[in-house]
């Protein structure tokens, strides 16, 4: 947990720097690049109890989309199946409230997308929530 937010600390404390823009997509791809391969060099990272951030990529879309992909170390094909996509469910929910009211997460949808995919322990796709500015709009 204090890589995360070690690592989230670095990247507000980025942009922050340059809040007041970025003068092209290519200086937020160069930017958007050099934030994920710091955080690569941590990975896996353990978020919690049972989630792991598996990797993160910079992909060049206009804006520059960050997609993290994480494990939710369960089996969500087992017995609890439906808890845990209702779970997962609830916490895309939480997530999409945090980064629309947060004013440093705010700041970062400001100027890049951010996806974040989640898949169970044997690889199996649970979900994949895609935030950008206009999500906060609705």
């Amino acid at each position: 947990m204090l890589n995360i937010l070690k690592l989230l600390f670095l990247l507000l404390t980025t942009i922050t720097f340059n809040a007041f823009g970025f003068d092209s997509n290519e200086e937020k791809m160069e930017f958007c690049k050099s934030i994920t391969e710091v955080i690569q060099k941590q990975l896996p990272m353990k978020v919690d109890q049972v989630t792991t951030l598996n990797s993160v990529i910079c992909t060049p879309t206009n804006p520059p989309t960050f997609i993290y992909d994480f494990i939710f170390g369960v089996d969500s094909t087992g017995d609890l199946a439906k808890e845990v996509k209702d779970s997962v469910a609830t916490n895309s929910k939480k997530q999409l409230n945090i980064w629309c009211s947060s004013p440093d997460k705010k700041m970062i949808i400001d100027d890049f997308k951010v996806q974040i995919d989640t898949k169970d322990i044997n690889g199996v796709f649970l979900d994949s929530l895609k935030l950008d500015i206009n999500n906060c709009k609705k």
